[in-house]
This record gives structure tokens, C-alpha cells and sequence, in this order.
């Protein structure tokens, strides 16, 4: 398995997403502290894996697990001559609220227009389990890993 590496020492690392699709993954951080797992429950639509990244073949696609961390983040791409992507996301089935962040707005909405990391979800409050989905609403959507903090 291939682990990439974002952001700054205090940024959390993943697994490669399409290894682990329906396994429990461990995040770690610099140092090789644990700090958080998840547990991908479901992929639905029509997705193309390969080991560094899953493509959204036909819409509607949709990503579901369990997290534990404060901060929760996606590497996007869009595919190959693909349009912007628009996507929703829910924290324990609702929308984020004030647990959103800088790529989406407090009902969930957000658009992926370039390659990127894309912070989704900041827990307020106390850190607990949480369930994290996220629907994509067009084709053309490249998930390459995601990152806890």
C-alpha cells in the first residue's frame, strides 16, 4: 500500500484509498502517533479503482464512512476533460452546519473545480465517532486519498 503525505508536519496520512475500500484503514501522523481510523461502510454508483484512485464513472456516486479526528479532508481531482464536479456532504446523515469548512457551505454543497486537497469537515466540540458521506453529482470526479487532522 502506498501512503501519501500532505500539508505540514501536523497533517495526518492516509493509506491509499482504493487499498483499503472496505477495510480499516490507519491514519497516522509525523512521528507515527496514532491519531484517528475509518472504516469505509459503502461506495455506491459506478466507480473505476485503481491502486492510486477511484473514478466516478456515472452519477449519482457516493462515499460512506466512519471517522474520528477533528478535521477531514479529500484530494480531488477531476478527471480527463471533466467538467466541475459538484458534491454534497453529511456528517451523521445531516448536514455539516458550522462542522463545515472552507470547501463546503453549512447546508453540505460544495464543487470541485481544480486539483486540490479540499477541506470538507471540522468538528466543533468534542471529537467523536462520526459517519462522514459524500455525494458526488456529476461524472468526472478523481478521489485520491483522504487526510485527518
Amino acid at each position: 500500500m502506498k501512503r501519501h503525505s500532505f500539508g505540514s508536519d501536523s497533517a495526518c496520512h492516509v493509506l491509499g484509498l482504493a487499498s483499503v475500500m472496505g477495510f480499516v484503514a490507519l491514519a497516522l501522523c509525523s512521528g507515527a502517533k496514532l491519531l484517528t481510523k475509518f472504516h469505509i461502510r459503502g461506495l455506491s454508483g459506478s466507480w473505476n479503482a485503481s491502486s492510486e484512485s477511484l473514478v466516478l464513472q456515472a452519477v449519482p456516486g457516493k462515499i460512506v464512512f466512519r471517522f474520528h479526528s477533528r478535521d477531514l479532508h479529500l484530494m480531488q481531482a477531476l478527471a480527463k476533460d471533466a467538467k466541475p464536479v459538484r458534491f454534497v456532504v453529511r456528517l451523521d446523515g445531516a448536514a455539516p452546519g458550522d462542522n463545515c469548512v472552507v470547501d463546503t457551505t453549512q447546508d453540505g454543497s460544495g464543487e470541485i473545480r481544480e486539483s486540490r486537497l479540499y477541506q470538507l469537515i471540522r468538528q466543533k466540540g468534542p471529537i467523536v465517532d462520526r459517519t462522514f458521506e459524500i455525494e458526488f453529482l456529476d461524472p468526472g470526479i478523481q478521489a485520491l486519498d483522504f487526510t485527518f487532522g
